[in-house]
């Protein structure tokens, strides 16, 4: 192998080996999604759902989107770790929406 090939070879698996982490990233599982009403005004650091308080993930979309939401509204949050787990943050808040026809 010529010194040429050879380099660009090691610059291949440089590059190959920097970018791992945001592969890592990119396929971790999220948490829990917990459904519930909105009992507390949301605020863009804060939400509560169904009487218990949730962080929100700084600079996430739920941050962006909480001040949207208001009392009484059903909605799907989507949290960072499992619920278990006491530091989990919501990362994401949606609407929620019936499956099925109500007869």
């Amino acid at each position: 192998m010529r010194i040429g090939n050879r380099s660009i070879v090691t610059a291949a698996l440089l590059m190959t080996l920097t970018c791992t982490p945001m592969v890592g990233w990119a396929t971790r599982a999220v948490g829990t999604m917990i459904t519930g009403p909105i009992t507390a005004s949301p605020s863009s650091a804060r939400i509560e759902i169904a009487h218990h308080a949730y962080a929100i993930q700084i600079n996430s979309p739920a941050a962006k989107s909480a001040n949207t939401f208001y009392l009484g509204q059903l909605v799907d949050v989507t949290l960072s770790r499992p619920a278990a787990n006491g530091q989990s943050e919501v990362v994401a808040i949606a609407l929620h929406h019936a499956s099925g026809d109500a007869t």
